[in-house]
């Protein structure tokens, strides 16, 4: 019994890990993303944009920030799930004088950190998408009112 619980942790603790590696790939894929949408919305040469290529350009960036919170919210989500998954696990294959050795904070509380870090990547992520996103909206909102349609 306790080999097949020390099999299914560690599937967890795997699963979590690529969880957490999914959710910094498609982190480090908005960025360039949007430097290309910026690219394409300031390749005059500070001449004024065509209306219609800004309104798409701040569109389709509006889009792509909504989706990819979407992605990483789930990422989230999954990688908290995992998490649980595991504690629970650890809280059963390890005896209460061996917690020390367990990974999760709420098993392990020998080794946990007295606070929990304010700033972290699960609070980080959606927030920098969600600023660039209201960039985005802002874009778009300029380029519908503010320049003139050709």
């Amino acid at each position: 019994m306790t080999d097949n619980l020390d099999s299914h942790l560690t599937r967890a603790w795997n699963a979590r890990w690529n969880q957490d590696q999914v959710l910094w790939r498609i982190f480090g894929a908005f960025w360039p993303t949007n430097a290309i949408l910026l690219a394409a919305l300031f390749r005059t040469g500070g001449a004024v944009v065509p209306w219609k290529l800004a309104v798409v350009t701040c569109g389709a960036g509006v889009f792509i920030a909504a989706v990819w919170f979407l992605i990483q919210w789930r990422a989230i989500v999954n990688i908290e799930r995992l998490e649980k998954t595991a504690a629970k696990l650890e809280r059963q294959v390890l005896q209460s004088d061996a917690a020390k050795y367990g990974l999760s904070p709420e098993v392990n509380t020998e080794d946990r950190a007295q606070d929990r870090p304010r700033l972290t990547a699960r609070r980080v992520v959606p927030v920098c998408i969600i600023i660039v996103g209201l960039a985005w909206l802002i874009g778009l909102s300029l380029s519908l009112f503010c320049l003139p349609a050709a």
